[in-house]
């Protein structure tokens, strides 16, 4: 079975191999831009294809069909003929295949909304670790080492933390960016929904649960519930109370916002098999962490 191979793959930390990591899927949209050759976004989006998908990001051997399953939609809104700036947004969103199921469960449903770097047509992209190639090639590496983070998390306990110090080795290096570019990149950034704070969040030692959450949600959670639906339950509420302690030690931290952004439908459908007991003890929990969707949980109860 896939999801099995999985555990034994990624948690033998120490197999050399030579395949590639993640299958992404790429999509630049520029519709919001006019007046420019619109090649220059076939290659761009071609770029970013091969640059995610043509390297390895670990020393591990994934066969094809272990590959991440990820999605990058860069959305262009503005680009700069004379100097080749682009700035916009991307979405990217992160899956993992579930035991004993043919279901996705999503690990990153995120959308950084301060992108900005410069690309001229048929650019090579190229990166490696310890140097800055350029801004593009930095958000993208450090997007697939969280995913990768947090792929190796939902099967591991802590097995993901080297692959966010590898994130967080990038979000150091651009801290001395130009002002435009290094938006994202810094704690003070006017949007802190960015990748300094996510990374942040992933390596800091007093924040140490969080692995703990992902690991007990995804593999004692939901791998679980085929075999028991009951007991899974229970782990899905062990991961999100100790979500709601790290909130209360650190309010307004934004791997809960995160989680939720991910999870929240999918809590929905697993607790509408929930016994009467389990529906309101939800109810509790996300009226503390996700009070803004508040009304959407009470679906679990028709």
């Amino acid at each position: 079975m896939k999801t099995a191979k999985l555990i034994v793959f990624w948690l033998c930390l120490g197999c050399i191999g030579y395949a590639q990591e993640l299958n992404c899927v790429v999509q630049v949209n520029a519709s919001q831009v006019q007046g420019t050759d619109r090649r220059i976004f076939e290659t761009l989006q071609s770029s970013m294809f091969e640059f995610l998908n043509g390297r390895r990001w670990t020393t591990l051997n994934f066969a094809p069909t272990e590959r991440i399953e990820c999605n990058f939609t860069l959305i262009v809104q503005k680009r700069d003929p004379n100097s080749n700036e682009i700035s916009g947004s991307l979405s990217v969103q992160v899956r993992r295949p579930v035991f004993n199921s043919t279901y996705n469960s999503v690990l990153l449903n995120f959308i950084d909304k301060d992108i900005s770097f410069r690309y001229a047509e048929h650019d090579v992209l190229e990166f490696s670790d310890g140097s800055f190639h350029g801004n593009l090639t930095a958000i993208l590496a450090y997007y697939a080492y969280m995913a990768i983070g947090l792929t190796f998390n939902s099967f591991g306990r802590e097995a993901g933390i080297q692959f966010f110090d590898r994130a967080m080795e990038i979000v150091m290096r651009c801290q001395d960016l130009p002002a435009a570019e290094a938006i994202g990149w810094r704690s003070s950034s006017r949007n802190t929904a960015n990748r300094y704070w996510l990374a942040e969040n992933f390596t800091n030692g007093n924040l140490r649960d969080i692995h703990e959450i992902y690991y007990i949600y995804y593999r004692k959670g939901l791998d679980e519930m085929y075999e028991n639906p009951p007991a899974a339950r229970q782990a899905i509420f062990q991961s999100l109370e100790k979500l709601q302690r790290l909130n209360r030690q650190r309010p307004s931290l934004l791997v809960k916002q995160v989680f939720f952004d991910s999870n929240s439908e999918e809590l929905i459908n697993i607790f509408k098999m929930g016994t009467p007991d389990e529906k309101n003890r939800l109810i509790a929990i996300v009226r503390e962490l996700d009070p803004a969707n508040l009304n959407k949980y009470q679906a679990i109860f028709n």
